[in-house]
């Protein structure tokens, strides 16, 4: 059995109210323990955990979009092989960097 109570703490001494009410708790029922946390603990955990959680995924992503950007170039190594002697013929006949690009696509 677990109970959940919140106590709205008035008193800026955290270990006042909580020690009166381990101290009723334990006259009413001493059989269960009382295991107390604070909200803003339980908050600063949470926080922590999604801070690592968006860590973990900003490394994935950094991951991806360098393997796509790595198979984009190779993909565009594939297809300016064949057209190596066009590219060669076009420089040779001055055609600038727009021209070129142009061959490619």
């Amino acid at each position: 059995m677990q109970l959940t109570l919140l106590l709205k703490n008035l008193i800026f001494d955290h270990a006042t109210p909580a020690h009166h009410t381990e101290s009723v708790w334990d006259d009413i029922n001493p059989d269960y323990p009382v295991q107390s946390e604070f909200l803003d603990e339980e908050f600063e955990r949470l926080f922590k955990f999604d801070s690592g959680l968006t860590s973990v995924l900003n490394g994935f992503s950094f991951v991806t979009l360098t393997l796509s950007m790595t198979g984009l170039y190779g993909l565009a190594a594939f297809m300016a092989v064949p057209r190596t002697r066009e590219i060669g013929i076009g420089k040779i006949m001055g055609a600038n960097l727009l021209q070129i690009v142009r061959i490619l696509i």
